[in-house]
């Protein structure tokens, strides 16, 4: 179990520690919002599950970025309504080797734990700079 402790600073900021490594993020709502990293959360997770599959296989994996878009909902209540997940990775692989890592990106237990109401679509592009 992760032990994180969250300590408002003022001005709608927060400071989020993870005990165990000592590692800080800090929240902002005219920089990073909260709703910001919940989505950063998505891709981070996309990518490192593809990692660990991509390792397996022996592929180079070091060039990969996702970029997660978010949109909230337009009525109340206030929530994330949608996110897009656009993976793209430079090098070209075969049929078999991309839907593994594609179908490893869905597996993430981000996704997985996401409210059903959340819209998600990822989007890969492979053999891209």
């Amino acid at each position: 179990m992760s032990h994180i402790e969250v300590f408002y600073e003022g001005n709608f900021s927060t400071r989020c520690v993870h005990i165990e490594s000592g590692m800080e993020v800090k929240t902002c709502m005219t920089k990073l919002s909260p709703t910001d990293l919940f989505a950063a959360s998505l891709g981070a997770c996309v990518l490192t599950v593809m990692a660990l599959s991509a390792e397996k296989m022996g592929v180079d994996f070091s060039k990969a970025k996702a970029t997660t878009l978010k949109e909230m909902s337009k009525t109340p209540p206030r929530r994330v309504s949608a996110l897009t997940v656009q993976f793209s990775c430079p090098i070209s692989l075969p049929e078999e080797m991309r839907h593994r890592l594609e179908t490893a990106a869905k597996e993430c237990p981000i996704h997985h734990s996401l409210h059903p109401d959340i819209q998600v679509e990822f989007q890969f592009t492979w053999g891209a700079s």
